[in-house]
Order: C-alpha cells, then structure tokens, then sequence
C-alpha cells in the first residue's frame, strides 16, 4: 500500500490535484479518491476533479501575481521609507539652517538699529557742528568788520 504522500504525489502529476487539496483527506480516503479516477467510475468526480485542478492552477496563478505586486510594492514601500527618512533629515537640517538665520537677522537687526542710532547721534553733532560754524562765520565776520574799522580809525590817526 502506497504512503499519503506518495497518493498525493500521482494525484499531483496524474490529475494535477494539488496536496493543498488532499491534506484535509485521510490516507485511505486519498486512495479511494485515486482508485475511482483511475478506474473512471464517476464522470462527475472526474470533472469535479478538473475543476478543483483548474481552480487550484487559477488560484496558484494569482497568488504568484499578488506575490509579485506584493513583493513590487514592498520594494516601492521600501523607497518611499528612504526618501522619507532622507527627506526629514533634509528637514531637519533646513531648521538648523533657519535657525541661524534667525539668529543672524536678530544680531542684524540689533547692528541696524545701532547703527541707526549712531546716524542719528551724528546728525545732531553736525546740525551743532553747523550751528557752530555758523556762528564762527558771524564772528569772524564781525571781527573783518572791526579790523577794518580799526584799519580805517588806525589810517585817520596817522
């Protein structure tokens, strides 16, 4: 008497009936199952038969299809992780980037009022300064006046 496995293996080559099909089977049961489509006793076993190997060769079929999109799409999901990860360390390195600009413009903004500060300070300093001069000019201009004065008095006295 032939093993389970062995009975599954002619089913297998013979009739094309997958072991997934036969495991639920008992070995005697696989045996009857192979006695009556060799003997051909029931027409509707054999197409039966057919039909579980078709459906089975159909269902084996698509599995290897959806393994393959499956395996497509883990290497994609796989990418996708990458790029991502990449991408936040892109992130994160713009944040720093961001956060020294920020710190830069602060430390600008403080020169730039300084430094307005300062313009303002000398403004005033020359606006003083003009006065200055101003009144200098109004002086010496006097003092041109007087000298002459004095020229002329100095002149007549002689």
């Amino acid at each position: 008497m032939l093993s389970k496995s062995e009975i599954q293996a002619i089913l297998k080559d013979k009739y094309k009936i997958n072991k997934a099909i036969t495991n639920s089977l008992q070995q005697i049961e696989c045996q009857e199952l192979l006695d009556s489509l060799e003997q051909g006793r029931s027409v509707f076993l054999q197409k039966l038969v057919q039909s579980f190997a078709e459906t089975n060769s159909t269902l084996g079929k698509n599995n290897r299809v959806l393994g393959q999109q499956r395996s497509r799409l883990e290497k994609k999901c796989k990418k996708i992780e990458q790029e991502c990860q990449e991408l936040q360390g892109k992130i994160g390195s713009l944040e720093k980037q961001k956060n020294k600009l920020r710190s830069i413009e602060a430390d600008l903004s403080e020169d730039t009022r300084k430094i307005e500060q300062e313009i303002q300070e000398l403004k005033a300093q020359k606006q003083e300064l003009k006065k200055r001069l101003h009144a200098e000019k109004q002086e010496k201009q006097e003092i041109l006046l007087r000298n002459n004065q004095l020229i002329d008095v100095n002149g007549i006295l002689k």
